[in-house]
């Protein structure tokens, strides 16, 4: 049995390549799917639909849905017992209060493969992480993408003073790396081509601001 943690780059690669006529395998994740990231700053404008860019699990390895000894688990890993050959896990509700509380379980396994990936790095700026919205998952995107919108509709409202407009217009971008360069990149071509003709009364209140240490 090879356990898998993590649905990044590096675990959905070698779970597709996985010969499951030989193994068993078992993939605990909190997400059941895997985020095509480089596309992801399209998603938060409209350019792309956010299914196009997340590819289930199951399509990439069937045998986690249907054979008998493979399994996906929606759950994190919180401890490795490597003389047990066991893992202990928790399962993920995201503060779902209808469903199954957290639920504690162990995993055996022959062979344990990390690629969880890593945390979002602020580079100890402060305020970012209280803040800000990071864009790693596609909950991250949509989170973006609500309120870009809302924030467009509401500086529409009668009564709202142009000091507060362009508040609530103000795009500030933090990092000046791959993602925040093509996130600016969209957002530019969002209010050029979208909100120019779509809200047009405070267009002129858009403004974007990428900052970077460097």
């Amino acid at each position: 049995r090879v356990v898998v943690l993590g649905t990044g780059w590096a675990g959905s690669r070698l779970m597709k390549d996985l010969d499951t006529t030989g193994y068993d395998v078992v993939c605990v994740s909190p997400r059941n799917h895997m985020v095509f990231t480089p596309l992801l700053a399209s998603t938060c404008v409209g350019t792309l639909e956010f299914r196009s860019v997340a590819e289930p699990l199951a399509r990439i390895q069937p045998a986690v849905s249907r054979s008998p000894g493979s399994y996906f688990l929606l759950a994190r890993c919180t401890a490795v017992d490597p003389d047990a050959h066991t893992i202990d896990c928790e399962t993920v509700t995201e503060g779902e209060k209808d469903t199954l509380k957290p639920w504690k379980f162990k995993v055996s396994y022959d062979k344990l493969v990390f690629g969880c990936g890593a945390e979002a790095s602020t580079f100890g700026i402060r305020g970012v992480t209280e803040h800000a919205t990071f864009l790693r998952e596609v909950h991250d995107a949509q989170e973006i993408r609500r309120k870009l919108l809302l924030n467009l509709m509401l500086s529409d409202v009668p009564g709202i003073s142009e000091g507060e407009k362009r508040r609530l217009l103000h795009c500030v971008v933090v990092g000046g790396g791959p993602t925040g360069v093509e996130f600016s990149g969209e957002l530019s071509d969002f209010i050029i081509r979208d909100v120019k003709e779509r809200y047009s009364h405070v267009k002129d209140y858009v403004h974007v601001t990428l900052i970077e240490g460097k």
